[in-house]
Order: C-alpha cells, then sequence, then structure tokens
C-alpha cells in the first residue's frame, strides 16, 4: 500500500507533527524573549553605572570648589561657569604664580583703641564707637561677623582688684564689619579703658 497511511494512525501521526512545529516555534519565541529581556536588563544596569559615575563626578566636582573657596569670589564666579571648557592659562589673571601664603592662611585684623575710642595707628580697625560708660563697637574693613575675636587691655590696672579689667569681644548685632568690645572692672561695672583687639577669620 503506497502514499501516506490513512485513517487513525495518520491523525495520530500528523497531530504529532503539527505539535511539534508549534513547541519548536514557543521554544524558539521564548528564547527571543529571554535574549531580549536580558538585553534590557543590561540596559538598565548600565544606566545605573552611568548615573552613579556621574554622581561622584558632581560630588568631587563640588568638593574642590569648596578648597578653592580662599580664592573664588562672585565676581570671578560670575565670569567663568565652566561652560566654555577650559581656559587656556595665559588668559587666566595670576595664572601659573601659585598659591600665596595669604592664600593659605587665616587673615588676622587688629587695632589698637584708647580708652575715649580713638582708633591707634598701625592697624586694620577702621573706626571706634564708644559708647560711656564701657562699650566699643569697633568697625574693620572686611565682615567680621563669622570671624573670632579677641580684646586684651592695653594698660596695667594695678594690684587693686577694683582696676581689675575685664573684656568681653564679639560681633555686632546688626553690623557685620563691627565687633563690640564690652569693658569691666573687678566688681562688674562698666568702665572706660584703652585694649588691644584682634580678629581671626
Amino acid at each position: 500500500m503506497s502514499g501516506f497511511p490513512r485513517g487513525p494512525i495518520a491523525i495520530v501521526a500528523t497531530g504529532l507533527a503539527v505539535a511539534g512545529a508549534v513547541a519548536a516555534g514557543a521554544a524558539f519565541s521564548s528564547g527571543g524573549n529571554g535574549a531580549s529581556e536580558h538585553g534590557a536588563t543590561s540596559a538598565s544596569q548600565q544606566l545605573i553605572i552611568n548615573q552613579r559615575i556621574s554622581q561622584a563626578a558632581v560630588r568631587r566636582s563640588n568638593s574642590a570648589l569648596n578648597y578653592l573657596a580662599a580664592i573664588r569670589t562672585a565676581a570671578t564666579d560670575a565670569i567663568n561657569t565652566g561652560r566654555n571648557g577650559v581656559t587656556p592659562l595665559p588668559q587666566v589673571t595670576g595664572a601659573g604664580q601659585g598659591w600665596t601664603q595669604s592664600n593659605l592662611s587665616h587673615p588676622v585684623y587688629a587695632g589698637a583703641i584708647s580708652a575715649a575710642g580713638t582708633v591707634g595707628p598701625g592697624g586694620t580697625a577702621l573706626s571706634a564707637q564708644f559708647s560711656a560708660p564701657g562699650t566699643y563697637a569697633v568697625t574693620f574693613p572686611v565682615n567680621v561677623s563669622q570671624c573670632t575675636a579677641t580684646a586684651t587691655p592695653s594698660a596695667d590696672p594695678g594690684a587693686n582688684p577694683d582696676n581689675q579689667i575685664h573684656l568681653y569681644a564679639a560681633p555686632t548685632a546688626g553690623n557685620a564689619q563691627a565687633i563690640t568690645v564690652v569693658v569691666r572692672n573687678g566688681l562688674g561695672a562698666s568702665v572706660a579703658a584703652p585694649f588691644n583687639l584682634v580678629v581671626a577669620c
């Protein structure tokens, strides 16, 4: 008997062949989807890595700018925003000169103040306003509101406890360029007395 067998056996054989083809197609389709999903996962992981690299770069840039705060000003930041890349050294004011001692140390301001509130020569204090009986507001050419001020007597008060001098120095409220110094004697009363004022920033 030639040709393809007939009857139930032929139907079963044909069904198996179709089922095998469908199964193979399903397996191929599943494999394709799996590869696609794997590719999508790798892409998302790479995006996360790139994001972390960018965040680390921003943190390092911020840290560098903080270290350069000693020589940065609002004017220089406004002129050079970094959008135009790196400026050639010959076009940068002061480039190649290195750090100076003033860049590496904290500035110090000082003044010698008389009992009457007169500023003596040789210091950096601009003026002093005396309010009787013993309060002085000493003005400097810069903002000293975040600086540390120390006042010391400039005259020997003597051995009498009543003449002992105590001085208290602090930034002046409402005036960022001034330091207020209060002078008291050993009994706590405000008195007028000469003193030296040093402000470290």
